[in-house]
Order: C-alpha cells, then sequence, then structure tokens
C-alpha cells in the first residue's frame, strides 16, 4: 500500500499511527523505517536495509545466523558489505519469518530514490516474500507515480483524503487553543477564539504543517490588536509562512541564526544542543572572530528563539536540534546563503576558529567543549568545498601550520583512524594529513 499526499499533510504521524495499530493488533514481526532528510544515514537504501537488518537480528536466532554469518565474512566488521551483500542478507532473514509488516515513511526523503524503487520492485516481485506486507508513504513526486502504482496496483496507491485531514486540523486546531498555555493563559474573547478556528482550521488546505506554523505565529502575540492583525493577513502557502518567518527573526540574532540554520541544513549528522550553544558562541567575522565562553547561551531552549518555528528539538539519547520540517529545508535552499559553497565556507571558519580558541588537554577539551569533535571530524569536509577562495586556504594553512592547533586537532580526530576516539598525537605530517582529507591546495601551499 502506497499512500501519498502534499508536504505537511501529516504522512508520518499517520505512519507512527499504524505502528500503534499493528503493534496492538497480533504478534506479527514489524519493521520500520522512516527515511530523514536531517540524518544522513537515514537517507539511503543501505542505511534502510541496515536498520531492517538489525530489528530482524533482535528477532530471533535464524535471523540472526545470517547476519552473523555476514558479519565473519567481512572481517568481523572492518570490511563494510555492499549494498547488494546487505540486501542478499535481509531477504534470507526476511524469509526465515512467518509474517511480516514493514512501514517506510517518507520516500521523498530518500536521497536514492531510484535505488530504494529499484528494491521495492523487487520485493514485490519475489514469491519467497509473499508473507511481506509494505506500507509506504511519502509525497507524490513524478517517479514515484510513475513507478510504484505498476508495481502494486492503482487500487493500492492512495491519495490521502483532503477533506479528512481538514477534519483532523479542525480538531486539532481546537484541542490546541483549548490545552496550550500560550493561548489558555490570555483572556482571549469567544469571538477571537472562533475567528483563530475558522481561519486557521478551515485554511488549512490539507496542511498540518501550515496550521502548526500560524499557532504558533499567533501564539506569540502580545496582545488582541496584533492576533486579529495576523489573522487578517494569513500567507497563502507554507512558502510564504517560512519568508515571513525569516524575515521576522530580530536583528540582533539573524547572523548567528542563519549561520545556524547553515549547519542544520548541510550537517553531516544532527546537532546536540550542546553543541548549537558553541556554535552560536563562535563568532567568525574579522572585527569580533573568536570563541568567547561568555556567549553560551544560559538556556539551551533559548535556540528555539533564534529561528522560531523552523527548527525543532528531537530528544534522542543526547537533545538535538532539527529542522522542523523537510519543507523548510526547501525553502532554505532556495536562497543562494545555504547554497553548499555558501554554507560550507562558514562552517568551515566556525570549526577552525573554535579550535584555534579552545584549550587543555585532551580529556579537558571534550569534556569542556561539547563541539570540539563534531568541529574536529567534519571541518575538512565543508573545507573541501571552499578551496576556491584564498582566504579559507590561507586559514587553513594557517591552522596546520601552527603546532598548537595541528596537534590539538589530531588528538582529537585522524581520519586515518577515524574508528578510535583517542587517537593521540599524530602520526604523520602535515601534508599527509592535507593530502589525506583531500586539501588539495592547502597542500599545495605547505610544500
Amino acid at each position: 500500500l502506497w499512500l501519498h499526499g502534499l508536504a505537511g499533510c501529516g504522512k508520518s504521524v499517520l505512519s507512527t499511527t499504524v505502528l500503534d495499530h499493528l503493534a496492538n493488533q497480533n504478534d506479527d514481526l514489524i519493521l520500520s523505517f522512516f527515511f530523514d532528510f536531517n540524518d544522513v544515514a537515514k537517507q539511503t537504501l543501505e542505511g534502510m536495509l541496515r536498520s531492517l537488518a538489525f530489528q530482524l537480528y533482535r528477532r530471533g536466532v535464524d535471523s540472526a545466523n545470517h547476519l552473523d554469518a555476514l558479519f565473519q565474512a567481512h572481517r568481523n566488521g572492518s570490511d563494510q558489505p555492499t549494498t547488494k551483500v546487505l540486501w542478499s542478507v535481509v531477504f534470507k532473514m526476511l524469509v526465515a519469518q512467518r509474517k511480516v509488516s514493514i512501514v517506510l515513511d517518507a520516500l521523498d526523503e530518500s536521497k536514492t530514490r531510484d535505488a530504494v524503487l529499484g528494491w521495492i520492485k523487487d520485493m514485490v516481485s519475489r514469491p519467497e516474500l509473499v508473507h511481506v506486507q509494505l506500507l509506504l508513504t511519502g509525497r507524490p513526486e513524478s517517479e514515484f507515480l510513475r513507478d510504484i502504482p505498476p508495481l502494486i496496483g492503482k487500487q493500492n496507491s492512495l491519495a490521502l483524503d483532503k477533506q479528512a485531514i481538514n477534519s483532523d486540523i479542525r480538531s486539532w486546531v481546537i484541542a490546541q487553543l483549548s490545552q496550550r498555555r500560550d493561548f489558555t493563559e490570555k483572556p482571549l474573547s469567544p469571538n477571537l477564539l472562533e475567528e483563530i478556528r475558522k481561519k486557521v482550521g478551515d485554511g488549512a488546505d490539507g496542511m498540518f504543517r501550515w496550521a502548526f506554523c500560524q499557532l504558533d505565529s499567533l501564539a506569540r502575540c502580545r496582545h488582541e490588536a496584533a492576533m486579529e492583525e495576523a489573522l487578517e493577513s494569513l500567507p497563502l502557502d507554507l512558502n510564504e509562512t517560512y519568508e515571513r518567518i525569516f524575515e521576522s527573526i530580530p536583528s540582533e540574532l539573524k547572523t548567528d541564526a542563519i549561520r545556524l540554520l547553515q549547519f542544520l541544513v548541510h550537517s553531516k549528522r544532527p546537532l546536540t544542543l550542546a553543541e548549537v550553544k558553541e556554535v552560536i558562541a563562535t563568532q567568525i567575522e574579522d572585527e569580533s572572530r573568536g570563541f568567547d565562553i561568555k556567549r553560551r547561551l544560559f538556556c539551551e531552549t533559548d535556540i528555539l528563539a533564534y529561528c522560531p518555528s523552523l527548527v525543532t528539538v528531537i530528544y534522542n539519547n543526547d537533545k538535538e536540534l532539527h529542522l522542523a520540517h523537510f519543507s523548510v529545508e526547501e525553502y532554505l535552499l532556495r536562497h543562494d546563503q545555504f547554497q553548499i559553497t555558501t554554507a560550507s565556507i562558514s562552517i568551515t571558519r566556525t570549526c577552525l576558529t573554535y579550535l584555534t580558541d579552545i584549550n587543555g588537554s585532551e580529556r579537558e577539551i571534550t569534556r569542556y567543549f561539547p563541539m570540539a569533535r563534531y568541529a574536529a571530524e567534519h571541518w575538512t569536509y565543508h573545507a573541501t568545498l571552499t578551496l576556491a577562495y584564498e582566504e579559507i586556504t590561507q586559514r587553513i594553512v594557517s591552522f596546520l601550520e601552527t603546532e598548537e592547533t595541528f596537534q590539538r586537532w589530531a588528538r582529537l580526530h585522524q581520519a586515518d583512524r577515524s574508528w578510535d576516539d583517542s587517537p593521540g598525537a599524530a602520526r604523520g605530517s602535515r601534508l599527509y594529513y592535507a593530502c589525506f582529507n583531500g586539501l588539495g591546495v592547502p597542500a599545495r601551499d605547505l610544500i
């Protein structure tokens, strides 16, 4: 079954509801994978297969044997299997099960759509997997509309009912107005509450995300007149909504907010709140460049004030800051300052400045400077995208030529020993590490 709908219509919430329903129905095996634009590891077919293999491994001995054999065949994890080999093992593990339901959410957030579609085609064509049920969700992108219905049948490719979604949105808006403290603690007149119900609840046009942003904006209004004014000029769609949110960021926060969003759009992994505080505490403009511990936010949640409605806190093992929705990333990428090269210049400057200004022993640095490992691991990736800029090259060469910063970086991360959290002093020369990390222009200047 493929359920599709436009951006922000609640597909991921529906997937979660389906998973909860399946879990309460029977003891059949339920597997799930949510493609996630915020996390590189959750954007590919390989990432999906690794997740499914891990979930199957926990199921029982029959499945575990296949994965154990794969592990041993690849020198106990020293080598990595190809995607084709991973799929072969997952196939064997699925065959060993009695009945399986697999929920794959947000296909449109995958960076390897063709590969995922190829996997789906292979899945549904194998008679040995007739006991495996697939539920797919995503936006109706052209390749999905072209390829999925012929694979599973048009009757199994369903657009989400906009009228039903609008009914759910109205119910949600009513619940928010009666439960959210931002509204219940304000003396709002019955007429104003009814106006909010009508204009937000009835005006969402099937987009939960739009309704969420409008309520967020209304909740920040400081008096009734401001609410009435906002209701008279609600944005037409998500793009206009994000444009207004972005333009309303206070001028004193704007520079840091842009840099923070550049990190979130292009980071190789999600940032923790502790790391985000360090980004804000690091200034990269020439006149004020440096990491200043006094610029650390008193309260982690104050981070949300920099980009209201554009970011959200996710509570995993660490509290992480994510872009609030895939449509936020799409909006930002339409602007030059969030293109990969411009953002990478900003990220490289931030990481090098931070690594230059922190100090202490390796233990003290990892304890008191939470962005140290992130900066050490990831600055070179972004630097390779900025080598056409002489100023960045000069900063890199200066960073590498300075013994203190070079050794500090080496003790935090060495790319040729990426598995080692404490690699010790540099084993190679500055030129070696520049070449190993793809820094060709700085390497030339080091010779």
